[in-house]
Protein backbone atom coordinates (compact mmCIF):
# COMPACT_ATOMS: atom_id res chain seq x y z
CA UNK A 1 0.00 0.00 0.00
CA UNK A 2 1.10 3.40 -0.56
CA UNK A 3 3.40 5.52 2.23
CA UNK A 4 0.56 7.33 4.34
CA UNK A 5 0.69 10.94 4.63
CA UNK A 6 0.49 12.17 8.24
CA UNK A 7 -2.58 14.37 7.41
CA UNK A 8 -5.13 15.24 9.51
CA UNK A 9 -8.28 13.45 8.78
CA UNK A 10 -12.08 13.54 10.09
CA UNK A 11 -14.82 11.44 10.09
CA UNK A 12 -18.19 11.80 12.19
CA UNK A 13 -20.21 9.21 13.58
CA UNK A 14 -22.89 9.73 16.00
CA UNK A 15 -22.46 6.41 18.12
CA UNK A 16 -26.02 7.21 19.63
CA UNK A 17 -27.69 6.39 16.23
CA UNK A 18 -27.99 10.35 14.58
CA UNK A 19 -27.12 10.45 11.63
CA UNK A 20 -26.91 12.84 8.66
CA UNK A 21 -30.42 14.25 6.84
CA UNK A 22 -29.63 11.75 4.09
CA UNK A 23 -29.37 8.85 6.30
CA UNK A 24 -32.09 9.61 8.19
CA UNK A 25 -34.22 10.20 4.90
CA UNK A 26 -32.85 6.71 4.02
CA UNK A 27 -33.88 5.01 7.67
CA UNK A 28 -37.76 6.42 7.19
CA UNK A 29 -38.00 5.28 3.58
CA UNK A 30 -36.67 1.98 4.77
CA UNK A 31 -38.82 1.67 8.07
CA UNK A 32 -41.60 2.49 5.85
CA UNK A 33 -41.69 -0.15 3.53
CA UNK A 34 -41.04 -2.94 6.00
CA UNK A 35 -44.32 -1.63 7.56
CA UNK A 36 -46.12 -1.60 4.47
CA UNK A 37 -44.59 -5.45 4.12
CA UNK A 38 -45.87 -6.60 7.52
CA UNK A 39 -49.29 -4.87 6.84
CA UNK A 40 -50.10 -6.64 3.62
CA UNK A 41 -48.94 -9.68 5.19
CA UNK A 42 -51.87 -8.54 8.09
CA UNK A 43 -54.36 -8.24 5.37
CA UNK A 44 -54.20 -11.47 3.62
CA UNK A 45 -53.99 -13.29 7.18
CA UNK A 46 -57.12 -11.17 8.23
CA UNK A 47 -58.88 -10.48 5.40
CA UNK A 48 -58.96 -6.50 5.92
CA UNK A 49 -57.46 -3.73 3.58
CA UNK A 50 -54.10 -3.54 3.48
CA UNK A 51 -54.48 0.51 3.82
CA UNK A 52 -56.32 0.39 7.37
CA UNK A 53 -53.00 -0.56 9.02
CA UNK A 54 -50.53 0.81 6.97
CA UNK A 55 -52.29 4.26 7.85
CA UNK A 56 -51.98 4.18 11.59
CA UNK A 57 -48.27 2.03 11.90
CA UNK A 58 -46.08 3.39 8.60
CA UNK A 59 -44.68 6.97 7.84
CA UNK A 60 -45.89 7.76 4.40
CA UNK A 61 -43.39 8.80 1.87
CA UNK A 62 -44.99 12.04 0.49
CA UNK A 63 -44.64 13.77 3.99
CA UNK A 64 -40.80 13.27 4.50
CA UNK A 65 -40.30 16.46 2.80
CA UNK A 66 -42.86 18.34 4.78
CA UNK A 67 -40.83 17.10 7.80
CA UNK A 68 -37.11 17.58 7.13
CA UNK A 69 -37.04 19.59 3.79
CA UNK A 70 -33.32 19.72 4.00
CA UNK A 71 -33.36 15.60 3.34
CA UNK A 72 -32.84 14.00 -0.03
CA UNK A 73 -34.67 10.62 -1.16
CA UNK A 74 -32.61 8.09 -1.12
CA UNK A 75 -33.27 7.50 -5.09
CA UNK A 76 -31.82 11.00 -5.56
CA UNK A 77 -29.06 10.29 -3.12
CA UNK A 78 -27.65 7.09 -4.76
CA UNK A 79 -27.91 9.09 -8.32
CA UNK A 80 -25.69 12.02 -6.67
CA UNK A 81 -23.62 9.71 -5.21
CA UNK A 82 -22.84 6.58 -6.94
CA UNK A 83 -21.57 3.42 -4.94
CA UNK A 84 -18.12 3.48 -4.14
CA UNK A 85 -15.73 0.83 -4.95
CA UNK A 86 -12.10 0.12 -4.21
CA UNK A 87 -9.80 2.00 -6.73
CA UNK A 88 -11.92 4.59 -7.35
CA UNK A 89 -10.75 8.06 -7.43
CA UNK A 90 -12.55 10.84 -5.34
CA UNK A 91 -12.41 14.19 -3.93
CA UNK A 92 -13.00 15.21 -0.53
CA UNK A 93 -15.68 18.12 -0.74
CA UNK A 94 -16.07 21.15 1.37
CA UNK A 95 -15.58 19.92 5.46
CA UNK A 96 -16.37 23.22 6.84
CA UNK A 97 -20.11 23.01 4.94
CA UNK A 98 -20.72 19.54 6.29
CA UNK A 99 -19.67 20.55 9.97
CA UNK A 100 -21.51 23.87 9.52
CA UNK A 101 -24.52 22.01 8.38
CA UNK A 102 -24.00 19.50 11.27
CA UNK A 103 -23.77 22.23 13.98
CA UNK A 104 -27.11 23.90 12.79
CA UNK A 105 -28.97 21.07 13.66
CA UNK A 106 -27.04 20.08 16.99
CA UNK A 107 -25.36 16.76 15.98
CA UNK A 108 -21.45 17.54 16.38
CA UNK A 109 -21.95 16.08 20.01
CA UNK A 110 -18.54 18.41 20.88
CA UNK A 111 -16.54 18.34 17.41
CA UNK A 112 -15.84 21.68 16.02
CA UNK A 113 -14.41 22.21 12.62
CA UNK A 114 -10.94 23.43 12.46
CA UNK A 115 -8.64 25.34 9.99
CA UNK A 116 -6.75 22.65 9.89
CA UNK A 117 -9.65 20.56 8.04
CA UNK A 118 -9.62 22.47 5.02
CA UNK A 119 -6.16 21.29 4.27
CA UNK A 120 -7.45 18.43 2.41
CA UNK A 121 -10.10 19.60 0.74
CA UNK A 122 -10.14 19.34 -2.99
CA UNK A 123 -7.44 16.95 -2.78
CA UNK A 124 -8.10 13.70 -5.00
CA UNK A 125 -7.59 10.26 -3.25
CA UNK A 126 -7.86 6.61 -4.23
CA UNK A 127 -10.65 4.55 -1.68
CA UNK A 128 -8.42 2.26 -0.20
CA UNK A 129 -11.79 -0.38 1.06
CA UNK A 130 -15.19 -0.09 1.80
CA UNK A 131 -16.93 -0.72 4.93
CA UNK A 132 -20.24 -1.15 6.50
CA UNK A 133 -19.07 -0.88 10.32
CA UNK A 134 -16.69 0.67 12.43
CA UNK A 135 -14.87 -0.34 16.14
CA UNK A 136 -15.16 2.49 18.44
CA UNK A 137 -11.50 2.53 19.53
CA UNK A 138 -13.00 3.55 22.93
CA UNK A 139 -15.58 0.90 23.70
CA UNK A 140 -14.27 -1.76 21.57
CA UNK A 141 -17.60 -2.16 20.08
CA UNK A 142 -18.72 -2.55 16.68
CA UNK A 143 -21.25 -1.20 15.26
CA UNK A 144 -23.13 -0.24 11.84
CA UNK A 145 -22.19 2.25 9.83
CA UNK A 146 -25.90 3.57 8.10
CA UNK A 147 -24.53 4.88 5.05
CA UNK A 148 -21.85 3.99 2.77
CA UNK A 149 -18.56 4.56 3.87
CA UNK A 150 -14.93 4.05 2.67
CA UNK A 151 -11.34 4.57 3.93
CA UNK A 152 -8.86 6.66 1.50
CA UNK A 153 -5.65 5.13 0.23
CA UNK A 154 -2.79 7.45 2.10
CA UNK A 155 -5.07 8.71 4.91
CA UNK A 156 -4.17 8.61 8.47
CA UNK A 157 -6.60 9.69 11.50
CA UNK A 158 -5.41 12.15 14.11
CA UNK A 159 -6.72 10.56 17.21
CA UNK A 160 -9.62 13.13 16.72
CA UNK A 161 -11.31 12.23 14.79
CA UNK A 162 -14.01 9.31 15.97
CA UNK A 163 -13.63 9.06 19.75
CA UNK A 164 -10.16 8.73 20.22
CA UNK A 165 -9.06 6.29 17.94
CA UNK A 166 -4.91 5.88 17.40
CA UNK A 167 -3.05 7.01 14.76
CA UNK A 168 -2.67 3.41 12.94
CA UNK A 169 -6.70 3.83 11.78
CA UNK A 170 -8.05 4.55 8.66
CA UNK A 171 -10.16 8.00 9.10
CA UNK A 172 -13.65 6.91 6.94
CA UNK A 173 -15.45 9.22 5.15
CA UNK A 174 -19.08 8.78 3.92
CA UNK A 175 -19.68 8.65 0.34
CA UNK A 176 -21.68 11.75 0.28
CA UNK A 177 -18.73 13.68 1.64
CA UNK A 178 -16.82 12.52 -1.42
CA UNK A 179 -16.88 13.93 -5.21
CA UNK A 180 -16.01 10.69 -7.68
CA UNK A 181 -13.86 11.17 -10.13
CA UNK A 182 -12.37 9.49 -13.20
CA UNK A 183 -10.87 6.25 -12.17
CA UNK A 184 -7.72 5.76 -14.80
CA UNK A 185 -4.53 6.03 -12.33
CA UNK A 186 -2.92 8.50 -14.98
CA UNK A 187 -5.88 10.86 -15.09
CA UNK A 188 -5.37 11.44 -11.17
CA UNK A 189 -2.45 12.06 -9.22
CA UNK A 190 -1.45 9.90 -6.75
CA UNK A 191 -2.01 11.11 -3.23
CA UNK A 192 1.33 9.77 -2.38
CA UNK A 193 3.19 12.67 -4.11
CA UNK A 194 4.49 15.21 -2.34
CA UNK A 195 5.85 18.85 -3.63
CA UNK A 196 9.61 19.23 -2.91
CA UNK A 197 10.20 22.99 -4.37
CA UNK A 198 14.03 23.24 -5.73
CA UNK A 199 15.64 25.74 -2.92
CA UNK A 200 13.84 27.68 -0.52
CA UNK A 201 14.63 30.05 2.24
CA UNK A 202 15.46 28.85 5.85
CA UNK A 203 13.44 31.17 7.89
CA UNK A 204 12.74 30.97 11.49
CA UNK A 205 11.37 32.49 14.25
CA UNK A 206 14.73 34.10 15.61
CA UNK A 207 15.27 35.85 11.96
CA UNK A 208 11.47 37.47 12.55
CA UNK A 209 12.27 38.74 15.81
CA UNK A 210 15.26 40.44 15.06
CA UNK A 211 14.10 42.15 11.88
CA UNK A 212 10.45 43.27 13.95
CA UNK A 213 12.99 44.85 16.51
CA UNK A 214 14.79 46.51 14.14
CA UNK A 215 11.60 47.82 12.85
CA UNK A 216 10.23 48.48 15.83
CA UNK A 217 13.04 50.73 16.58
CA UNK A 218 12.76 52.87 13.96
CA UNK A 219 16.01 52.96 12.73
CA UNK A 220 15.78 51.27 9.32
CA UNK A 221 18.51 52.69 7.12
CA UNK A 222 21.81 51.81 6.75
CA UNK A 223 23.16 52.14 10.26
CA UNK A 224 25.32 50.41 13.30
CA UNK A 225 23.31 47.06 12.61
CA UNK A 226 24.67 46.91 9.03
CA UNK A 227 28.67 48.06 10.07
CA UNK A 228 27.52 44.76 12.79
CA UNK A 229 26.83 42.69 10.24
CA UNK A 230 30.19 43.88 8.04
CA UNK A 231 32.42 42.90 11.09
CA UNK A 232 30.72 39.82 11.79
CA UNK A 233 31.44 38.76 8.05
CA UNK A 234 34.56 39.58 7.77
CA UNK A 235 35.56 38.60 10.96
CA UNK A 236 34.25 35.04 9.87
CA UNK A 237 36.00 35.35 6.70
CA UNK A 238 39.34 36.63 8.60
CA UNK A 239 39.54 39.61 6.55
CA UNK A 240 40.14 43.50 7.29
CA UNK A 241 37.66 45.33 5.71
CA UNK A 242 33.86 44.58 4.60
CA UNK A 243 31.17 46.77 2.76
CA UNK A 244 27.81 45.67 2.28
CA UNK A 245 25.24 46.87 -0.38
CA UNK A 246 22.23 46.25 -2.15
CA UNK A 247 23.04 42.95 -4.25
CA UNK A 248 25.81 40.67 -5.68
CA UNK A 249 25.62 42.70 -8.73
CA UNK A 250 26.15 46.25 -6.93
CA UNK A 251 29.20 44.46 -5.00
CA UNK A 252 30.71 42.59 -8.10
CA UNK A 253 30.40 46.34 -9.70
CA UNK A 254 32.15 48.42 -6.72
CA UNK A 255 35.33 45.51 -6.68
CA UNK A 256 35.97 46.19 -10.43
CA UNK A 257 35.35 50.38 -9.71
CA UNK A 258 38.16 50.06 -6.69
CA UNK A 259 40.05 48.33 -9.41
CA UNK A 260 40.09 50.83 -12.08
CA UNK A 261 38.31 49.10 -14.65
CA UNK A 262 37.07 50.83 -17.14
CA UNK A 263 36.47 51.42 -20.89
CA UNK A 264 37.97 48.83 -23.15
CA UNK A 265 39.49 47.23 -20.22
CA UNK A 266 39.28 43.27 -20.19
CA UNK A 267 37.79 41.14 -17.60
CA UNK A 268 37.89 37.31 -17.43
CA UNK A 269 35.50 35.02 -16.42
CA UNK A 270 33.66 31.79 -17.09
CA UNK A 271 31.07 30.92 -19.24
CA UNK A 272 29.24 28.51 -16.84
CA UNK A 273 27.97 31.12 -14.51
CA UNK A 274 24.76 33.70 -13.58
CA UNK A 275 24.62 36.85 -15.50
CA UNK A 276 25.90 39.21 -13.01
CA UNK A 277 29.51 39.28 -13.71
CA UNK A 278 28.89 39.74 -17.09
CA UNK A 279 26.67 43.20 -16.30
CA UNK A 280 28.84 44.60 -13.98
CA UNK A 281 31.84 44.44 -16.42
CA UNK A 282 29.20 46.00 -18.83
CA UNK A 283 28.15 48.76 -16.27
CA UNK A 284 32.16 50.18 -16.60
CA UNK A 285 32.05 49.61 -20.34
CA UNK A 286 34.67 47.22 -20.15
CA UNK A 287 34.67 44.25 -22.37
CA UNK A 288 34.05 40.47 -20.93
CA UNK A 289 36.46 37.48 -21.88
CA UNK A 290 34.56 34.21 -21.50
CA UNK A 291 36.28 31.39 -20.71
CA UNK A 292 35.82 27.82 -20.32
CA UNK A 293 35.31 25.50 -17.31
CA UNK A 294 37.10 22.11 -16.40
CA UNK A 295 34.27 19.11 -15.55
CA UNK A 296 35.89 17.81 -12.51
CA UNK A 297 34.81 20.84 -10.33
CA UNK A 298 32.43 22.73 -12.86
CA UNK A 299 34.81 26.01 -11.92
CA UNK A 300 37.05 28.07 -14.13
CA UNK A 301 39.82 26.68 -15.99
CA UNK A 302 43.11 27.84 -15.60
CA UNK A 303 44.53 27.16 -19.14
CA UNK A 304 41.97 28.64 -20.62
CA UNK A 305 42.19 31.30 -18.34
CA UNK A 306 46.35 32.20 -19.45
CA UNK A 307 44.99 31.63 -23.34
CA UNK A 308 42.89 34.72 -23.06
CA UNK A 309 45.38 37.26 -20.90
CA UNK A 310 46.39 40.39 -22.72
CA UNK A 311 47.72 43.59 -21.85
CA UNK A 312 44.10 44.88 -21.48
CA UNK A 313 43.15 42.52 -18.81
CA UNK A 314 42.63 44.10 -15.52
CA UNK A 315 40.97 41.77 -13.50
CA UNK A 316 39.84 37.95 -13.14
CA UNK A 317 36.26 37.12 -11.86
CA UNK A 318 36.62 33.55 -10.25
CA UNK A 319 33.76 32.02 -9.14
CA UNK A 320 33.49 29.41 -6.27
CA UNK A 321 30.33 27.43 -8.33
CA UNK A 322 27.97 25.88 -6.29
CA UNK A 323 29.75 25.61 -2.91
CA UNK A 324 32.88 23.81 -4.33
CA UNK A 325 36.27 26.10 -3.60
CA UNK A 326 38.04 27.10 -7.48
CA UNK A 327 42.11 26.26 -7.35
CA UNK A 328 43.06 29.54 -6.92
CA UNK A 329 46.38 29.53 -6.81
CA UNK A 330 47.88 29.17 -10.04
CA UNK A 331 45.73 32.22 -10.86
CA UNK A 332 47.05 34.69 -8.27
CA UNK A 333 50.55 33.84 -9.58
CA UNK A 334 49.46 35.41 -13.34
CA UNK A 335 49.76 38.32 -11.68
CA UNK A 336 46.37 39.97 -12.51
CA UNK A 337 43.81 41.31 -9.75
CA UNK A 338 41.45 38.17 -8.59
CA UNK A 339 37.65 39.27 -7.53
CA UNK A 340 36.99 35.73 -5.63
CA UNK A 341 32.94 35.26 -6.37
CA UNK A 342 31.61 33.63 -3.06
CA UNK A 343 27.95 34.18 -3.88
CA UNK A 344 27.41 30.33 -3.70
CA UNK A 345 30.29 29.67 -1.09
CA UNK A 346 29.74 31.22 2.46
CA UNK A 347 31.76 28.69 4.47
CA UNK A 348 33.29 27.02 2.21
CA UNK A 349 37.19 26.05 2.67
CA UNK A 350 40.50 25.73 0.51
CA UNK A 351 43.09 23.94 2.32
CA UNK A 352 41.50 24.77 5.91
CA UNK A 353 41.63 28.57 4.72
CA UNK A 354 37.83 30.32 3.81
CA UNK A 355 36.95 30.81 0.41
CA UNK A 356 37.08 35.03 0.06
CA UNK A 357 40.24 35.66 1.93
CA UNK A 358 42.69 34.60 -1.09
CA UNK A 359 41.79 37.07 -3.66
CA UNK A 360 42.36 40.87 -3.89
CA UNK A 361 39.03 41.33 -3.22
CA UNK A 362 35.98 38.87 -3.10
CA UNK A 363 31.86 39.27 -3.41
CA UNK A 364 29.05 37.99 -1.61
CA UNK A 365 25.48 37.72 -2.28
CA UNK A 366 22.96 37.11 0.09
CA UNK A 367 20.15 36.47 -2.14
CA UNK A 368 16.90 35.09 -0.58
CA UNK A 369 17.74 31.04 -1.45
CA UNK A 370 21.86 31.74 -1.51
CA UNK A 371 23.83 30.04 2.00
CA UNK A 372 22.19 33.28 4.08
CA UNK A 373 19.73 35.75 3.25
CA UNK A 374 18.73 39.31 3.71
CA UNK A 375 16.41 39.09 1.14
CA UNK A 376 18.30 41.01 -1.36
CA UNK A 377 21.90 41.80 -0.21
CA UNK A 378 25.76 41.48 -0.71
CA UNK A 379 28.96 42.95 0.37
CA UNK A 380 32.84 43.11 -0.78
CA UNK A 381 35.52 42.13 1.28
CA UNK A 382 39.40 43.04 1.24
CA UNK A 383 42.21 43.63 3.22
CA UNK A 384 43.45 46.38 1.16
CA UNK A 385 41.86 50.26 2.86
CA UNK A 386 42.82 52.33 -0.14
CA UNK A 387 40.50 49.50 -1.83
CA UNK A 388 37.67 49.57 0.81
CA UNK A 389 37.66 53.32 0.92
CA UNK A 390 36.48 53.71 -2.87
CA UNK A 391 33.88 51.15 -2.49
CA UNK A 392 32.15 52.86 0.29
CA UNK A 393 32.80 56.11 -1.42
CA UNK A 394 30.97 55.02 -4.48
CA UNK A 395 27.80 53.12 -2.64
CA UNK A 396 26.41 56.05 -1.53
CA UNK A 397 25.74 59.42 -3.21
CA UNK A 398 24.02 61.08 -0.53
CA UNK A 399 25.74 64.04 1.43
CA UNK A 400 28.88 64.26 -0.57
CA UNK A 401 30.16 66.98 -2.68
CA UNK A 402 30.56 66.69 -6.28
CA UNK A 403 33.58 65.97 -8.13
CA UNK A 404 33.36 68.35 -10.99
CA UNK A 405 36.93 67.25 -11.94
CA UNK A 406 36.93 63.61 -12.33
CA UNK A 407 33.03 63.30 -12.79
CA UNK A 408 33.47 60.00 -10.51
CA UNK A 409 30.43 58.60 -10.73
CA UNK A 410 28.41 57.60 -7.31
CA UNK A 411 25.51 55.50 -6.62
CA UNK A 412 23.05 54.19 -3.99
CA UNK A 413 23.66 50.77 -3.14
CA UNK A 414 23.31 50.46 0.35
CA UNK A 415 21.90 48.15 2.63
CA UNK A 416 19.63 48.72 5.45
CA UNK A 417 19.65 48.15 9.22
CA UNK A 418 16.32 45.63 9.01
CA UNK A 419 18.35 43.26 6.21
CA UNK A 420 21.56 43.25 8.21
CA UNK A 421 19.63 42.67 11.13
CA UNK A 422 18.10 39.22 9.01
CA UNK A 423 21.65 38.79 8.11
CA UNK A 424 23.04 38.82 11.50
CA UNK A 425 20.55 36.46 12.81
CA UNK A 426 20.90 34.02 9.47
CA UNK A 427 25.11 34.28 10.34
CA UNK A 428 24.78 33.02 13.81
CA UNK A 429 22.88 29.64 12.47
CA UNK A 430 25.40 29.37 9.24
CA UNK A 431 27.65 26.77 10.76
CA UNK A 432 24.12 24.44 11.68
CA UNK A 433 23.30 25.66 7.85
CA UNK A 434 26.36 24.18 6.49
CA UNK A 435 26.18 20.99 8.29
CA UNK A 436 22.73 20.04 7.31
CA UNK A 437 23.81 20.82 3.96
CA UNK A 438 26.56 18.42 3.99
CA UNK A 439 24.65 15.70 5.25
CA UNK A 440 21.98 15.79 2.80
CA UNK A 441 25.04 15.88 0.12
CA UNK A 442 26.28 12.48 1.87
CA UNK A 443 23.22 11.23 2.08
CA UNK A 444 22.60 11.71 -1.71
CA UNK A 445 25.90 10.42 -2.31
CA UNK A 446 25.59 7.57 -0.30
CA UNK A 447 22.01 6.42 -1.57
CA UNK A 448 22.24 7.47 -5.43
CA UNK A 449 25.50 6.60 -6.38
CA UNK A 450 23.59 2.57 -7.48
CA UNK A 451 21.90 4.81 -10.06
CA UNK A 452 23.40 6.01 -13.34
CA UNK A 453 24.16 9.45 -12.81
CA UNK A 454 27.54 11.23 -12.31
CA UNK A 455 27.93 12.47 -8.48
CA UNK A 456 30.06 15.20 -6.70
CA UNK A 457 32.52 14.36 -5.35
CA UNK A 458 34.74 15.98 -1.78
CA UNK A 459 37.79 16.52 -2.69
CA UNK A 460 40.83 16.18 0.49
CA UNK A 461 41.96 19.64 0.48
CA UNK A 462 38.51 21.61 0.11
CA UNK A 463 35.46 21.94 2.17
CA UNK A 464 31.92 21.98 0.57
CA UNK A 465 29.39 23.45 1.52
CA UNK A 466 26.74 21.84 -1.47
CA UNK A 467 24.75 25.43 -2.10
CA UNK A 468 23.65 23.11 -4.77
CA UNK A 469 24.06 19.26 -5.46
CA UNK A 470 24.65 18.88 -8.81
CA UNK A 471 24.51 15.53 -10.85
CA UNK A 472 25.42 14.65 -14.37
CA UNK A 473 22.71 12.96 -16.22
CA UNK A 474 21.43 11.56 -19.84
CA UNK A 475 18.35 13.33 -20.66
CA UNK A 476 18.49 15.93 -19.17
CA UNK A 477 14.95 17.05 -19.66
CA UNK A 478 13.08 13.91 -19.56
CA UNK A 479 14.45 13.71 -15.73
CA UNK A 480 13.14 16.60 -15.00
CA UNK A 481 10.02 16.69 -16.37
CA UNK A 482 9.59 12.85 -14.91
CA UNK A 483 11.12 14.16 -11.41
CA UNK A 484 8.23 17.21 -11.66
CA UNK A 485 5.40 14.54 -11.84
CA UNK A 486 6.19 13.36 -8.89
CA UNK A 487 6.45 16.63 -7.33
CA UNK A 488 9.98 16.97 -6.85
CA UNK A 489 11.62 20.37 -8.57
CA UNK A 490 14.96 19.96 -10.12
CA UNK A 491 16.32 22.97 -12.24
CA UNK A 492 19.78 23.50 -14.33
CA UNK A 493 22.29 25.00 -11.97
CA UNK A 494 23.22 27.65 -14.80
CA UNK A 495 20.04 29.44 -16.99
CA UNK A 496 22.24 29.54 -19.86
CA UNK A 497 26.36 29.74 -20.57
CA UNK A 498 27.23 33.11 -21.72
CA UNK A 499 28.68 32.53 -24.78
CA UNK A 500 25.69 31.02 -25.98
CA UNK A 501 24.18 34.70 -26.43
CA UNK A 502 27.68 36.34 -27.68
CA UNK A 503 28.67 33.60 -30.14
CA UNK A 504 32.51 34.94 -30.32
CA UNK A 505 33.97 31.48 -28.68
CA UNK A 506 33.50 27.73 -28.04
CA UNK A 507 33.35 26.45 -24.43
CA UNK A 508 32.69 22.63 -24.99
CA UNK A 509 32.58 21.74 -21.46
CA UNK A 510 30.38 24.45 -20.41
CA UNK A 511 27.88 23.15 -23.54
CA UNK A 512 28.00 19.73 -21.65
CA UNK A 513 27.71 21.22 -18.40
CA UNK A 514 24.00 22.82 -19.86
CA UNK A 515 22.80 19.91 -21.40
CA UNK A 516 23.80 17.09 -18.61
CA UNK A 517 23.82 19.10 -15.61
CA UNK A 518 21.12 18.89 -12.87
CA UNK A 519 20.90 20.66 -9.51
CA UNK A 520 18.50 18.95 -6.91
CA UNK A 521 16.47 19.88 -3.79
CA UNK A 522 19.09 20.94 -1.21
CA UNK A 523 18.55 23.28 1.92
CA UNK A 524 19.09 23.63 5.14
CA UNK A 525 14.69 23.36 5.84
CA UNK A 526 14.30 20.02 3.47
CA UNK A 527 13.23 17.28 5.75
CA UNK A 528 14.77 13.65 5.83
CA UNK A 529 11.56 12.41 5.05
CA UNK A 530 11.83 14.63 2.06
CA UNK A 531 15.13 13.56 1.79
CA UNK A 532 13.83 9.74 1.17
CA UNK A 533 11.20 11.18 -0.89
CA UNK A 534 13.23 12.21 -3.65
CA UNK A 535 15.78 9.27 -3.21
CA UNK A 536 13.18 6.49 -3.59
CA UNK A 537 11.93 8.60 -6.33
CA UNK A 538 14.39 10.42 -8.53
CA UNK A 539 17.12 6.79 -8.12
CA UNK A 540 14.72 4.81 -10.88
CA UNK A 541 13.85 7.91 -13.18
CA UNK A 542 17.28 7.92 -13.45
CA UNK A 543 18.07 4.23 -14.44
CA UNK A 544 15.10 4.73 -16.70
CA UNK A 545 16.43 7.54 -18.64
CA UNK A 546 19.64 6.61 -18.86
CA UNK A 547 18.53 2.73 -20.46
CA UNK A 548 16.29 4.67 -22.92
CA UNK A 549 19.16 6.94 -24.17
CA UNK A 550 21.12 3.77 -24.08
CA UNK A 551 18.64 1.98 -26.58
CA UNK A 552 18.21 5.38 -28.55
CA UNK A 553 22.26 5.20 -28.89
CA UNK A 554 21.99 1.45 -30.07
CA UNK A 555 19.42 2.05 -32.91
CA UNK A 556 21.51 4.75 -33.91
CA UNK A 557 24.13 2.22 -34.67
Amino acid sequence: MARKTDVCQYYYEDIKGTTLPDSRSALRLRRYWWNLKRNVWYASVLGIPAFLPMAFSATKPGKLASRNKKTTRVADRKRDSPRLKTGDWVEVRSVKEIFSTLNAEGKLNGLRFTPEMEKFCGKRFKVYKTLDKIILETTGEMRKIRTPTVALEGVLCDGTAHGGCDRSCFCFWRENWLKKLPSTREEQPSSRVQVVPHSKPTITQDDIDAVTQVLASGNIAQGEKVKEFENALAQFIKTKYAAACSSGTAALHLALLSLGVGQGDEVIMPSYVCASPYYATLHLHAVPKIVDIQLTDLNLCTKNVKEKLSDKTKAIIVPHMFGTPAQIDELLELGIPVIEDCAQALGAELKHQKVGSFGELSIFSFYATKMITTGEGGMVLTNNSELHSKITDARDCDKKPLDSNTHALKYNYKMTDFQAALGISQMNKLKNFIERRRKIASNYTERLSQYMASLPREQPDKKLTFYRYVIMVDQLEQVQQSAAKKGIICERPVWEPIHRSRHETDCPNSDYAYDHALSIPIYPSLTEQETEYVIENLGPILNETSEDALLQTLEKL
